[in-house]
């Protein structure tokens, strides 16, 4: 499969709150999370602030090459946030989901990596983002890898649950072993 530059595929947004003050949730990033609500205050002044719909993505400019990445994937994630974030949407030539497994595989993160751009602290741009390389195939494949990275995933977490019930039984079946004699 061809490996194509990511630019053609998404857009910057740029919606700014305005002045007036706002109820939205402030959403933060990180690297282990994604997009959250976040529990820090938003200034006093918005009109810097961006807006984060339905399928957007942000991210931290100076921490994106560690993963601070995220997709508003549900209404939870959706609101505002710092105006030092970037924050993009997909046109409808890559999907979402598929384009957030790969920015944050390993691949994708050395590619973001390979775009940064700082002597000192290495940040990406929207420019740098674009200029990202990756493998877009037809929708509907990206669709079926979503879906199979979504199985993997319940897999795993399927496979832990056993992990920790194992856990559990083999404590239980020591202690029931090594219980002290009656006196």
């Amino acid at each position: 499969m061809k490996w194509q530059k990511l630019g053609p595929h998404i857009r910057e947004e740029r919606k700014a709150v305005g002045s007036s003050t706002s109820k939205d949730r402030l959403i933060g990033v990180s690297n282990e999370h994604g997009l959250h609500s976040s529990s820090r205050n938003a200034s006093a002044d918005l009109s810097r602030y961006q807006r984060i719909e339905l399928y957007w993505f942000a991210f931290n400019p100076m921490r994106v090459n560690i993963g601070s990445i995220g997709l508003a994937d549900c209404e939870e994630k959706t609101g505002i946030t710092s105006p030092d974030y970037a924050v993009f949407s997909c046109l409808d030539t890559i999907n979402p989901f598929y384009l957030l497994h790969f920015l944050t595989s390993e691949i994708g993160l050395n590619q973001i990596n390979k775009n940064c751009s700082g002597a000192v602290r290495k940040r990406l741009y929207f420019s740098g983002l674009s200029n990202i390389n990756l493998p877009v195939p037809p929708l509907p494949e990206q669709l079926s890898i979503v879906r199979k990275v979504a199985e993997v995933n319940e897999l795993q977490k399927e496979i832990e649950r056993s992990r920790v019930i194992a856990a559990h039984l083999l404590q239980a079946v020591l202690k029931e072993a090594f219980a002290p004699a009656p006196s």
